[in-house]
């Protein structure tokens, strides 16, 4: 080979070499880059996994205590959750100031995490300022921030959980829903609606019997309606109503199933999508995802009637010696309180047999100087489940902190109420051997200043609601419409010596929630002008009176100045007692607290007006006016029981009745999107139409049917009505469904149903 040959090849040797020597220097460097890159997509998984090791940390530590985070960790306090594989801390000597530090030894990460529990509470509050995201907090929400650490690598996620409660729908029938209206009943008479985007739902199995689609309206846009049927939907139904509240084969109507054409014009007309034929996905409730109660003590079955305001007569199941109980009845190591014919079961309370609540009065007139009883007439009474000390709404989970259990009374029988039932407690009718599970009970009023808030109702068979008693607008704690204007300017903020403190306006505006110590302290304990609710001034009273009594007449016909009264007087030592009218003992209580001692305040007030629906009763109590002689009582009332009673002795009824309105204004305020005050400054829109109008507030289930008669319009509120039977509303003259999972998701146990997250949020 030549030299020029021989040189041409060495260069191509060496060339091929190079070349070689880049390729293997390239494919280290490659492979040295993907080991790099394969580890920091191990750190950054690594970073990841540790988010959601302290989310899952977050979530298991709220199962266990529905309280955790609305309190101080203290420091350095090592909590008893286990964890696999890993270490945790929790401190902070304030609330604010929580922070759970973790460590996974294994791969070497880590988080930090902050909560902020908001989960007992119905108010959406401010996102925390450590947030970066900064979404505010719904009401029924936990929020919680992760913050993970790996090798450098950081991740944040900021998460909402919320109960995962499988209910979803206003209205849910096994059978069917049926729905008759009054012959006079306007357009537009029913609506439905609902506080979430996807919640303004009506699921029924069968047939849904409808009025005309003119007299249905499920909001302002079809997107947030939907009423599905697994079998037909009729309009303009014709039917009836069996004993049982069954609904009967409907005799006319227009079938959506049958006619496409008019299902889209029925779907536009109702603002609702609607779907036939489609046979729905029942509500995943079980009575037994609620709280439980603690153990039960035992209240013997029959009949407890009251006969004044605070005393029952026990008359055994299949009769036997009758029992008087005053003040309360013992039950075990509890008891029932009573009080302005109110039969409030504390503590978990059940029944083994058949209950029947009713009341009755006896009817006084004033012969020499003495109130004599006269007749006996009926009276309605209220069940009352959730209320504690004074009567007053049990705090909200204990001001704000998840419990898991509540107050609860369980019939295992037949629950008859010749009244209305109320409160934010449980109430379970069960069946037996023999029978039983059957609830039957009059309308809760509208007008009521004691409401159902959030209660939960399981009945085992069927559930039948009558109207609203007559007698109800009688009754202490039945709401003036006028005097919606009247709280409104009581509750601002206030000038002077009647000004709230900052803590009291914060109260007022976080109404629900607040413990009893809370209440009383914005309500007050005496009706004084002072800084209180019951001690603001009624500035011209003469427009209140007259606006009662209309030239002291009363809303019932009867006359303040032909009704007689006797009033105690002189000293407890020797007293007297001076006769005079009704309205004469009004204008004199009137004038003695404008001259002498600082003016008419709201409890003055209320206690006028509970003086004026005595009168209409038939039974004059002139004790809620003795003003000049507190102590003393009336001469005659003994007659009927009521002993000890005297102006002093009311005092806490006026609490009670004060507190109890104001809740009753915050409940409407909630379910119309408002804070108390935002409510109270938009107006009154009460009317004295209202007084009949049916309300229901929580969870109705029954294992039958839920059948509702009544003559005036239904208001079920921040509701979930289900029935395994039929759902009917017989002879209505109008209609509200307003779905709110958040008026009823406390009574469900967070063990049993669970957290999801409701929002997810990630970034660097």
């Amino acid at each position: 080979m030549s030299s020029r040959r021989k040189g041409i090849a060495l260069i191509t040797v060496l060339l091929t070499a190079a070349v070689l020597a880049m390729l293997s220097t390239a494919l280290v460097s490659l492979n040295r880059n993907g080991f790099l890159a394969l580890g920091q997509y191990q750190d950054r998984s690594r970073t990841v996994q540790a988010c959601y090791a302290g989310l899952d940390y977050a979530r298991g530590r709220i199962l266990q205590d529905g309280a955790w985070g609305l309190t101080a960790f203290d420091d350095a306090s090592l909590r008893g959750l286990e964890v696999p594989q890993t270490v945790v801390v929790e401190s902070g000597a304030t609330a604010d100031a929580n922070v759970v530090d973790g460590k996974l030894p294994q791969d070497g990460s880590s988080f930090q995490l902050r909560v902020v529990n908001n989960l007992a509470n119905r108010y959406t509050i401010a996102a925390p300022e450590w947030s970066r995201c900064g979404v505010a907090i719904p009401p029924r929400t936990a929020f919680v921030a992760v913050e993970g650490l790996c090798e450098g690598n950081r991740r944040r996620i900021e998460v909402l959980l919320a109960r995962k409660v499988g209910v979803g729908v206003g209205i849910y029938a096994g059978k069917d829903l049926a729905i008759s209206l009054a012959g006079n009943s306007p357009n537009k008479v029913l609506s439905f609606s609902s506080t979430l985007p996807r919640g303004n739902h009506v699921n029924v199995n069968n047939n849904v019997l409808l009025p005309a689609t003119a007299n249905v309206d499920f909001g302002t846009s079809s997107a947030r309606g939907r009423l599905q049927s697994g079998q037909d939907t009729l309009i303009d139904a014709d039917f009836t109503f069996d004993s049982n509240g069954d609904a009967s084969a409907p005799s006319s109507g227009q079938s959506l199933m049958a006619d496409p054409a008019l299902a889209r014009q029925a779907s536009q007309d109702l603002k609702a999508t609607v779907y036939t034929g489609a046979p729905p996905v029942p509500p995943k409730f079980q009575p037994d995802q609620l709280k439980r109660a603690g153990s039960p003590d035992l209240l013997p079955p029959g009949t407890y009637k009251f006969v004044n305001h605070e005393s029952v007569l026990y008359t055994p199941q299949g009769g036997g010696s009758t029992q008087l109980f005053v003040g309360s009845v013992p039950v075990g190591t509890a008891h029932v309180r009573l009080g302005e014919y109110r039969f409030m079961p504390e503590g978990n309370i059940q029944v083994n047999g058949n209950l029947t609540l009713e009341g009755q009065q006896t009817r006084m007139r004033l012969v020499g100087n003495s109130m004599v009883a006269t007749e006996i007439s009926d009276v309605p009474v209220s069940l009352a489940v959730g209320y504690g000390a004074k009567g007053l709404p049990l705090a909200f989970d204990d001001a704000g902190t998840d419990t898991t259990t509540k107050e609860r009374l369980t019939v295992r029988g037949n629950l008859t109420i010749k009244g209305d039932m109320v409160g934010s407690g449980q109430l379970f009718v069960q069946k037996t051997a023999s029978g039983g599970g059957r609830l039957k009970v009059e309308g809760n009023s509208l007008l009521s200043a004691t409401r159902t808030d959030g209660m939960a109702v399981v009945a085992e068979d069927s559930v039948h609601f009558e109207d609203v008693n007559h007698l109800a607008a009688l009754q202490p704690f039945a709401m003036l419409t006028q005097e919606f204007d009247l709280y409104a300017e009581a509750l601002q903020p206030g000038s002077g010596n009647t000004a709230f403190s900052s803590s009291q306006n914060s109260i007022i505006n976080n109404w629900q929630g607040q413990s009893a110590a809370n209440i009383t302290a914005v309500v007050g304990t005496d009706d004084a002008p002072g800084n209180t609710l019951r001690g603001r001034p009624i500035g011209n009273y003469d427009p209140v009176l007259q606006g009662m009594a209309p030239g002291f007449v009363t809303q019932a016909g009867s006359s303040l100045a032909g009704t007689l009264v006797t009033v105690p007087g002189g000293s407890l030592e020797n007293p007297t007692h001076g006769t005079m009218s009704a309205k004469e003992l009004i204008e004199a209580y009137v004038e003695e607290m404008s001259v002498n001692q600082g003016g008419m305040t709201l409890g003055r007030h209320t206690r006028v007006r509970e003086f004026i629906k005595s009168v209409d009763r038939g039974a004059p109590n002139p004790a809620l006016l003795s003003a000049w002689n507190p102590g003393a009582q009336v001469l005659g009332l003994g007659s009927t029981g009521l002993n000890d009673l005297t102006y002093s002795s009311y005092s806490d009824t006026i609490l009670t009745l004060v507190a109890n309105q104001v809740s009753a204004y915050n409940q409407d305020a909630r379910l119309e999107g408002k804070r108390l005050m935002q409510f109270m400054n938009g107006g009154n829109t009460y009317s004295d139409g209202q007084r009949f109008d049916f309300i229901f507030g929580g969870i109705l289930y029954a294992q039958k049917n839920v059948y509702a008669h009544l003559a005036n319009k239904f208001h079920l509120l921040g509701s979930m009505m289900s029935a395994e039977g039929t759902v009917g509303f017989d002879h209505l003259s109008g209609g509200r469904v307003v779905y709110d999972p958040n008026s009823f998701e406390d009574q469900f146990d967070l063990s049993k149903v669970g957290l999801s997250a409701q929002f997810f949020w990630m970034a660097p």
